[in-house]
């Protein structure tokens, strides 16, 4: 894979006209490419494909306006899959559309809605004055923080936040309420379509992109990479490009690679590349226990290798944890 990447870093282009936003680019591959040599353990490497990034993206200087509706494929998104916003709101629609807002929102909005599981812990971990937490979690209680969305416009409800503190929105259909049900706390990133027409009140089919890979992430590996590579001194400093976004100024305490992961979580969390970064990261096993108390039974980091792969192809082997 990484030469298939080596190979694309010198035949893709850094842009593409606005007709073809959404096509993979130089910068894509450059940021694959230092993914797959982190997980080759190849840092020295990784730090010059990330490094390869500067000068042709950026931080958006507003947290919340990266998932921002109207700002797809801003200037910190380096691989975004695109949506369309043409779908009639039936079954009958096609893979220009996505249903993933609808999923992610509240059951009392839409009938439907499948989210609430982020969790208090994730939102009570944010330290003072970190403006990602509300950019990412609306808790019992807490309004929609993007001026677009007044969640009392959707039909079904007549309050103008996500439940209430005595009464969080659990939902109505038997998956209730903690610890296996919904929290009563909603992800902001997936929900930032403001159409509230449509199956049940929001569009049933939407147009919202899914950035799967973007600059502050990128800039978290690279402090991983410096990091493994024996220079503290850059790790902090692509750390606290990242920090200093979100509105803070100091220095994480404890070991680097412990706030590196923290950072991870915080700046990802919700979104679509968190667990592999901290799988890829080697140190999950211990982050998971020593955060959550939980402990991942051996071999249970890796899912299993479906059967209708194996099928396909005899050589496989399926992992051993599911043997």
């Amino acid at each position: 894979m990484a030469s298939d990447l080596e190979d694309a870093v010198d035949k893709l282009p850094w842009s593409h006209s606005p007709e073809e936003k959404g096509r993979v680019t130089k910068g894509t591959a450059y940021a694959y490419l230092g993914s797959t040599y982190m997980w080759l353990r190849r840092y020295e490497d990784a730090v010059q494909a990330f490094e390869a990034l500067e000068g042709h993206y950026t931080l958006e200087e507003d947290f919340l306006n990266i998932h921002d509706y109207e700002n797809k494929n801003g200037p910190e998104s380096i691989f975004e899959i695109q949506f369309t916003n043409n779908g009639d709101l039936t079954w009958n629609r096609d893979d220009n559309n996505t249903y993933l807002q609808s999923f992610c929102m509240p059951q009392e909005i839409n009938g439907g809605g499948y989210g609430g599981y982020p969790t208090e812990e994730l939102y009570e971990s944010f330290e003072p004055g970190d403006e990602r937490r509300d950019a990412t979690i609306i808790p019992p209680g807490g309004e929609h923080p993007d001026p677009s969305i007044d969640i009392i416009n959707y039909a079904n409800v007549d309050i103008n936040t996500a439940g209430t503190v005595d009464n969080p929105w659990y939902g109505n259909d038997g998956n209730s309420g903690p610890p296996e049900g919904r929290t009563g706390y909603y992800g902001v990133k997936t929900w930032r379509n403001p159409v509230v027409e449509g199956w049940n009140g929001p569009d049933l089919f939407g147009g919202e992109n899914q950035i799967w890979l973007r600059y502050g992430e990128v800039l978290l590996s690279l402090a991983e990479a410096y990091h493994k590579s024996g220079n503290d001194t850059e790790a902090m400093n692509n750390i606290m490009k990242v920090r200093n976004r979100a509105g803070l100024t100091s220095e994480p305490p404890g070991p680097i690679m412990d706030a590196i992961l923290n950072e991870y979580r915080h700046e990802i969390g919700g979104e679509f590349s968190l667990w592999p970064v901290l799988r890829r990261s080697g140190d999950h096993i211990e982050y998971i226990q020593n955060t959550f108390g939980v402990t991942i039974p051996p071999g249970r980091d890796l899912l299993p290798i479906p059967r209708i792969e194996i099928d396909i192809n005899p050589n496989l082997e399926q992992n051993d944890a599911y043997k």
